[in-house]
Formats: C-alpha cells, sequence, structure tokens
C-alpha cells in the first residue's frame, strides 16, 4: 500500500514540474525523493512518469492515479479541518463550490455568513465545473454543488436537485455591431455569426443550452477562430472575433465596448440548480432551504 508520504512526494513532484524544486520545497534529496518514487512504481506495478522525456510528463496510468490521489490527499485535509473546527466547539464544517459562469450574490454571501453565526457552521467556498461538483457529490468530497443543468456526463441520482435560479440569457455583441442597440433579439438573429463559446455537443451546462437554442432556432453555431468556454469570451466578443450567449450573472458592465441584449425566445433561460446528497444531514438541508427561501439570489 502506498504510504500517505509518498503520495504527498508526487503531488509535489506534479505541482511543481520538476524533482529538485520538490526536493527543495519538500526539505529532502533529490535522490531520496527519487528512491521514494521508485519503490512506489514497484508497488504499483506500472510507470508514473514517462522517463523517456525531459520533462515530467504522467504515464496514462500514472494520471489517472495522480487524479485519484489529490482527491484523497483533498479530502483527508477536509476531514483534518473538520476534525479542527469540531475540536474548537463548531458544530459542522460544510464544502460549497460553484461553477465559474455562476456568480454568487451579495445576498446569498450574507445569507451564509448568517446561518454560519447561528448555527456555528464553518463553511469553505470552492470552484468546479459541473461536472467536477457533480462527481465530488456523488463521493462525499463536497457537501454542496451550485451549478448549471444539464450534466450529460454524470448520473446524479443519488443527488437531491433543489430549482435556485432561472437565469434569462442575452446576446453578447460588439458595441459596433449592426444589432447592438436592439432592444430584444431572437437566437435566430445570430445565425450568420460566429460564436466565440464552445458549443460542446456530449457536454452539458451552458455549452449544451447554447447549441440547443441554436438547433431550435434552425441552425447549428458556427465556431469562431478563437473560442473559450469561460468569461473569457466576454473579452473575446470585445476583440471582434465573434458573437455569445451568456447567462445574466455572467454580465460584467465594467468590460467597454461590448452590448448585451436580452433574448426574447420562450426556451432563453438557463437552470441553476443547488445540489446535495440525499444522505446529508438535516442541517445541511435547512441551509439550502434557506438559500432557496432568500429571492432573487
Amino acid at each position: 500500500m502506498p504510504s500517505m508520504k509518498q503520495l504527498q512526494y508526487l503531488k509535489k513532484i506534479v505541482e511543481t514540474g520538476s524533482y529538485h524544486q520538490a526536493a527543495e520545497q519538500l526539505f529532502i534529496a533529490q535522490s531520496a525523493l527519487s528512491r521514494q518514487i521508485l519503490l512506489l512504481e514497484d508497488e504499483l506495478g506500472f510507470q508514473i512518469f514517462n522517463r523517456e522525456l525531459r520533462q515530467i510528463r504522467l504515464t496514462p496510468a500514472g494520471a489517472y492515479f495522480y487524479k485519484k490521489t489529490s482527491q484523497l490527499l483533498q479530502a483527508l485535509q477536509q476531514s483534518t479541518l473538520q476534525a479542527q473546527e469540531l475540536s474548537q466547539g463548531k458544530q459542522a464544517y460544510f464544502t460549497l463550490a460553484h461553477s465559474s459562469s455562476i456568480g454568487l450574490s451579495e445576498i446569498f454571501l450574507q445569507k451564509t455568513q448568517q446561518f454560519a453565526f447561528t448555527q456555528q457552521v464553518s463553511i469553505e467556498i470552492g470552484q468546479y465545473s459541473s461536472e467536477q461538483q457533480i462527481e465530488l457529490l456523488i463521493n462525499r468530497q463536497l457537501d454542496i454543488g451550485i451549478l448549471r443543468l444539464p450534466v450529460l456526463t454524470h448520473d446524479y441520482a443519488e443527488l437531491e436537485l433543489v430549482e435556485y435560479q432561472k437565469e434569462r440569457l442575452y446576446a453578447v455583441l460588439p458595441s459596433q455591431h449592426a444589432l447592438a442597440n436592439c432592444a430584444v433579439l431572437q437566437v435566430s438573429d445570430l445565425k450568420n455569426e460566429k460564436f466565440v463559446s464552445v458549443p460542446h455537443p456530449e457536454r452539458g451546462g451552458m455549452s449544451y443550452v447554447l447549441r440547443s437554442l441554436c438547433v431550435a432556432s434552425g441552425f447549428n453555431p458556427q465556431p469562431a477562430a478563437v473560442r473559450s468556454r469561460k468569461r473569457m469570451q466576454l473579452i473575446l466578443v470585445q476583440q471582434g472575433f465573434g458573437v455569445s450567449i451568456i447567462a445574466e450573472s455572467m454580465i460584467d458592465r465594467t468590460l467597454m465596448a461590448i452590448n448585451y441584449i436580452p433574448l426574447s425566445d420562450q426556451a432563453a433561460y438557463a437552470q441553476v440548480v443547488i445540489a446535495y446528497h440525499r444522505q446529508a444531514s438535516p442541517l445541511l438541508k435547512n441551509y439550502v432551504q434557506d438559500l432557496c427561501d432568500v429571492s432573487n439570489l
């Protein structure tokens, strides 16, 4: 069985991309570090690193092993923090994550702070994709996820999904675009445009919503030469690479030279849900209920 020390050594090597830097940060000799990795590989029965390359590169088996053991180390760290909180008189420790395209409003944060104070709960907020959240929730490595539906790559039968928001969708156009000053648009108005977002047919969330809207309007979205799945889309629109469709919470009013036009299509909404495991504690369920009871989060 691999030791915790070996897993930590492996993690540091991958993070630094160098045996030398990893050894320095771990305060051990590089030869000792290399020996531990060789012993680990011997015990596992496969190579973790491809030694035919000059740079640090994981083998396919090594990449899978690293991913899973990193999750275990993260879970151990969270468990340690939870135990420390309990030793200090805290009643619970929750981990919450949201997708990068879903902003947490001031009201949401105020409600979270109030709940944490009144219930003596410690709440840690992180950021993961919808797919990652589902996996972490199923593996009980995350308590609450805030994500966009659908998530096509995972089965979430073990989870409770509570509708949290129904966000209106907007077309994002460069300010000099011919349609930029329209009060409203329909998706069909964008059929001849290049999209800077990435409408991946096998992924859910906004990518799936965008493609579905375009197909329902009679066309497939044409990809721009440069694209992004994240908030970088707004910069690409600003620079004239193309247009996009985003949810309301992704709007950034500080960016100049782009216009946000609401879409009037009946289906032009994105569903956001709060997800948690069916075996979650009553306290966690009360927290979720508190969040859902607050309007306009």
